[in-house]
Parts: C-alpha cells; structure tokens; sequence
C-alpha cells in the first residue's frame, strides 16, 4: 500500500512500492504481473453479434453473462 498527505507525496509513495515489487520480480526470477480488469473489447461481424443476441435472448442472459459461458467452455475443454 501507499500513503501521502499531498498528490505529490501520493505520488512518491506510489512509484517506491512499484519499484519495491519489480525489484522483488528480479531477485526471485519472476515476471511482474499485471492486474486485469475482466473488460476487453473485441470486433465481430454484425452477424455473429446478431446470433450471439439472439442466443443470449433465448437463455434469458446477457450477451456478457453468455459469452463469458461460451469462452469459459471453449478454454475448460
């Protein structure tokens, strides 16, 4: 964690604790690893956008909840 009075001192303790964890990345020989939101955007064809609506609909899900299904099956398999 950090903490500052100011922005500046926020700031300072911020970028102490990133270089405090790379260099423990580098003693230990591992990647640093960087945090994921669970957001990203990807391009389909107005098509398969259509199909993957109309799949959802029908299991009374969202297009999230249902492509997450779908792309958490495909990588289980």
């Amino acid at each position: 964690t950090f903490q500052g009075r100011t922005p500046e001192e926020l700031e300072e303790s911020f970028r102490a604790s990133l270089d405090f964890y790379l260099e423990l990345c580098q003693r230990d020989g591992v990647s640093p690893q960087k945090p994921f939101s669970g957001r990203f955007n990807i391009r389909i064809s107005p098509e398969i956008h259509r199909r993957i609506a109309e799949r959802a609909a029908q299991e009374h899900v969202s297009i999230n909840q249902w492509v997450s299904e779908a792309v958490t099956q495909v990588l289980d398999q």
